[in-house]
């Protein structure tokens, strides 16, 4: 069965006919083999595929939840078509993406070593869904193609800067050019296209809202370090953050690729490791060794985004918004609400 999204799903490690053909005593290296290859831990409850109705999902199983929240899965729901082939923005942008998270490059690259070619067939090809979808679009005639229904995306709001704010000249320029970077990613696209379709606007509202919960967290939280111009944010309260904002990526070339979407707004990151083992085998990182954090990331700004007084400035006003609105806070800070200055 083909999903949506033009993945196997009959022979994705999640499925039903995937289980039953495992062997007795095969689960336990199947796990890790799929952990280490995909990624993610394999459920022993098979998913039913994304095919499958939503009331028809089971509602014990893990996966199924991530199923009906698929973005892709909704996108072809609300165009009724059988699969993003008959699709007439195929292939947007959400698939093209999704035909490169899971690659025998990146895997490679975070385990650490090549990919044998029955660990390629077995885990990674089956999520290259353009060469299953491909195919059935080259058989299909144009009548048959279905004109993508259109989402009005709204521009987030954000607030101007305030007036009448007396608070130094160097400071006051701090302020105004990190508020400008602030409404600048607020209504960024991220260089993502087609963001008119249901699924690319989905990932553009997870992109915006994780770049600005980055932000956030460096500003409210990171270490100031004024010999080296740059912020400090150890694995440990990142790692305790990160257990209620849902937003933040969690493993090493998630880090890295949200590093790389906000260098377009001046922003720069890097991963300093802390301790020797601080990756596991499967190329995940490692919080903690005891008390020790594992690792740190280090934030600098260009001078375009206001260099080390932009980044005094984002760490006094995440500051300032936390003080006058408590848990409220990040709602303000996303909209670049600035009110705050006028009385600090």
């Amino acid at each position: 069965m083909i999903g949506k999204c033009g993945h196997n799903c009959s022979l994705c490690p999640w499925s039903r006919t995937r289980h039953e053909r495992l062997q007795p005593g095969e689960w336990d290296s199947f796990f890790e083999e799929v952990k280490k290859y995909v990624g993610y831990s394999v459920t022993k409850n098979p998913c039913h595929g994304c095919q499958t109705p939503d009331n028809k999902l089971s509602r014990d199983v893990g996966v199924h939840n991530f199923v009906r929240g698929c973005p892709a899965r909704k996108c072809a729901q609300l165009n009724q078509v059988r699969n993003c082939a008959y699709c007439s923005e195929y292939p947007c942008h959400e698939i093209e993406i999704m035909n490169e998270e899971i690659t025998r490059e990146s895997v490679a690259a975070r385990i650490g070593e090549e990919v044998p070619d029955c660990a390629y067939q077995a885990y990674i090809e089956i999520f290259q869904g353009m060469a299953q979808l491909d195919p059935i679009r080259e058989t299909l005639a144009l009548e048959e193609i279905v004109q993508a229904r259109f989402v009005e995306r709204k521009t987030p709001k954000t607030v101007g800067f305030p007036g009448g704010v007396s608070i130094g000249k160097n400071r006051m320029v701090a302020f105004r050019t990190l508020h400008k970077m602030l409404t600048g990613i607020a209504r960024s696209s991220f260089g993502l296209k087609d963001i008119e379709t249901y699924a690319v606007g989905e990932r553009l509202k997870k992109r915006r809202k994780s770049v600005q919960r980055f932000l956030w967290i460096v500003g409210r939280y990171g270490t100031i370090r004024e010999e080296e111009s740059d912020l400090l944010l150890n694995s440990l309260l990142y790692s305790e953050l990160k257990k209620t904002a849902k937003e933040l990526p969690s493993s090493e070339s998630g880090i890295i690729g949200l590093l790389k979407i906000v260098k377009r707004h001046g922003v720069r990151g890097e991963i300093i490791p802390l301790i020797d083992n601080w990756k596991t085998p499967t190329g995940y990182l490692r919080d903690r060794a005891g008390n020790k954090p594992g690792w740190q990331i280090r934030v600098w700004l260009t001078k375009a985004a206001g260099d080390f007084e932009g980044l005094k400035a984002l760490n006094d006003y995440a500051k300032l918004l936390t003080d006058e609105y408590g848990r409220r806070a990040f709602g303000r800070f996303c909209e670049a609400n600035m009110s705050v200055i006028e009385s600090a």
